[in-house]
């Protein structure tokens, strides 16, 4: 080998070597083959493709939130703003990863990556991270204040569990946002120490920059995230469980806050990934990618778990309306009947009508028939004199839903 590309092979691996954290044994530095600039191998362009997906779909699901909650609900919260703010420090985190993997080369082995590009490729990490560390404590803030809307007429319990969970993720994001911004000093030596030179610069010889290592710290980081991706996940199991309903109409609520396991997954496999990173296989931007993928669905699939029970209404008034527009073509087709229609007075044409026989509430048979009823029947104050008023039917899981600003007395649920 050539005496100049030796040295520039020596330097390289020097810089990759302080890359990986300066933890990567002398033995593995050594194993790493000759940089290839030229053509050297990649882990291709999935990471963007599935940015930019990931990117339109939770933009669709942030917009009908917005709407069904300022338009439909009119209960637009606190929850829905800090779930903006997690879509928009999320959009950011993507852009971010799409300009890493095709300008910053994460994806390419760490020897193969030119010298040139250590400085910008550490501040777009340390910037990722701020960005990851930012965006997903915002969601689950929104997700954990969403279930104190819900949990106005549960037990204490319940509101001091959602209340632990929200101290718990401030003090997650007070502490590695501080850690990360003193993870150098000065700050700006976390990419500075790639620039030739800058070492020998006489306020350095002075005042020599320190760094903290990351090989405990990233992963820790990442393990106390998918934490309280778990504990946000398992407190509205935990509500739905104290309802006094039958298990099958506890399914529905079940399977709409189980999706929160799929975070827990994404965020387990970040954490591990991160690790492998950093103390097993130290090819820091090659496992960078996978940490980025789950990074990004673990972000993403967040907003989307968050917003699936605020989007529920606008389902219901959509599926209402299919069925009223039903209902009035059917009513089209339908002939009134002419039977006493001059003894009954006048007639309206009803499609379908339910009665009970038996005389006893709750036994006899339900008998479904074509009738015709007076007019005089449908007057708005008979509604008054029904002996089950409104305040003593059960409060539908749909309208827990939709109005959960409001408070609800009645604990008796039905899906």
């Amino acid at each position: 080998m050539p005496y100049t590309l030796a040295r520039k092979h020596s330097f390289t691996l020097l810089m990759a070597h302080i890359l990986t954290g300066s933890t990567a044994p002398p033995a593995i530095i050594a194993s790493w083959p000759a940089p290839n600039y030229v053509d050297p191998e990649t882990r291709g362009s999935g990471l963007i493709v599935l940015s930019i997906l990931l990117i339109i779909i939770t933009s669709i699901i942030i917009a009908i939130r917005i709407y069904t909650r300022l338009r439909i609900t009119r209960a637009f919260g606190f929850d829905d703003a800090f779930a903006i703010i997690a879509y928009i420090l999320g959009v950011a985190l993507s852009t971010l990863v799409i300009i890493g993997n095709k300008y910053y080369y994460s994806g390419r082995h760490v020897w193969d990556i030119p010298p040139a590009l250590f400085v910008p490729h550490r501040q777009y990490i340390w910037w990722g991270e701020l960005l990851y560390i930012l965006s997903t404590t915002s969601i689950k803030i929104s997700v954990l204040l969403f279930y104190r809307r819900l949990s106005i007429s549960f037990t204490k319990g319940l509101k001091r569990a959602t209340w632990i969970g929200l101290a718990a993720n401030l003090v997650y994001l007070c502490i590695f946002t501080v850690w990360l911004c003193l993870l150098c000093h000065p700050l700006n030596a976390y990419w500075d120490l790639y620039k030739p030179g800058w070492k020998q610069q006489p306020a350095q010889q002075l005042n020599p920059a320190s760094c903290l290592a990351e090989n405990i710290s990233l992963p820790v980081s990442s393990a106390l995230s998918a934490l309280t991706d778990l504990y946000a996940t398992l407190v509205p199991l935990v509500l739905v469980m104290t309802i006094q309903k039958p298990p099958k109409q506890k399914i529905p609520l079940y399977a709409l806050f189980s999706v929160g396991f799929l975070v827990v997954i994404f965020a387990t496999l970040r954490a591990i990934y991160t690790y492998k990173l950093l103390n097993v296989n130290y090819d820091f931007t090659w496992i960078l990618y996978d940490c980025w993928i789950y990074a990004e669905l673990e972000l993403q699939f967040a907003i989307i778990a968050a917003s699936a029970p605020a989007l529920r209404p606008l389902f219901n008034r959509a599926t209402s309306a299919a069925h009223k527009r039903g209902k009035r073509v059917s009513r089209v087709f339908q002939r009134p009947s002419t039977n006493n229609a001059a003894d009954a007075g006048p007639q309206i044409c009803l499609v379908e009508h339910h009665k009970k026989e038996g005389g006893k509430e709750g036994k006899g048979e339900v008998v479904s028939q074509t009738t015709s009823r007076p007019v005089e029947s449908l007057d708005p104050s008979a509604a008054s004199a029904s002996p089950r008023s409104w305040a003593q039917r059960p409060v539908s899981a749909d309208r827990i839903l939709e109005h959960g600003s409001r408070r609800i007395d009645n604990p008796h649920l039905t899906v």
